[in-house]
């Protein structure tokens, strides 16, 4: 896969199968507990879960992740030939 192909579609599948999870399973302990009348809005759960929840923990994870040195480029692939000694 390419280099675009990564962030755009693998991207928002990644996001969006975390936030249907959790939005899914939100109304569903809603449901059990009495909360809410039916199973609510689902896109105005999944966008709140997105938006609230997946893109501030993503952010922190970023930093952390830049502060331990983890390197993010978009150079082109090393190709590592063995020197025979």
């Amino acid at each position: 896969m390419s280099y675009l192909s990564q962030m755009i579609g693998l991207t928002v599948q990644n996001w969006l199968s975390a936030g249907w999870e959790s939005s899914w399973r939100s109304a569903w302990f809603a449901g059990i507990i009495g909360q809410r009348q039916g199973i609510g809005n689902f896109w105005q759960d999944i966008v709140r879960t997105i938006l609230y929840v997946l893109a501030p923990l993503s952010v922190l994870v970023a930093i952390v992740l830049a502060s331990q040195g983890v390197i993010a480029n978009l150079t082109t692939y090393l190709t590592v030939t063995r020197s025979r000694a």
